[in-house]
């Protein structure tokens, strides 16, 4: 029997981000921006996402709050897909890469400013001979 070539989908959500926002003081501000769409499996992405940080099992919070499979696992993929948490080992644990994805699209506005002006400073000094 031929083995199949298995490829892993990558994880992937989309967060809803406003400029005119108020800004996040609770943790319901930044929940809301990652599950917009749903207000109820806000509360219940808040505890599963603070039970992976407290190193304690989502699974648990899914039984005490009958969080049904489909619910638990769609809260899941979103929390990998935005980055805050990932699994390793069959176990999932906090992340650092929304942190670092968050800081490189701030940063990118300046970055791009800085090579528009050396590109231009560059043309100009050509131009200027």
């Amino acid at each position: 029997m031929a083995k199949k070539n298995y490829q892993r989908k990558s994880t992937q959500a989309t967060i809803l981000i406003k400029s005119k926002s108020p800004g996040i003081s609770h943790p319901d501000d930044f929940f809301t921006l990652i599950f917009y769409k749903t207000i109820a499996i806000r509360e219940k992405a808040q505890l599963i996402y603070d039970s992976i940080i407290l190193n304690e099992s989502p699974h648990f919070i899914k039984e005490q709050n009958h969080i049904s499979d489909a619910t638990f696992y769609e809260i899941l993929r979103r929390l990998k897909g935005v980055g805050l948490i990932s699994k390793e080992k069959g176990k999932y644990r906090p992340s650092n890469r929304f942190k670092n994805r968050l800081q490189d699209i701030a940063q990118y506005p300046e970055k791009h400013i800085v090579r528009l002006e050396e590109k231009h400073q560059i043309k100009a000094d050509i131009s200027q001979d």
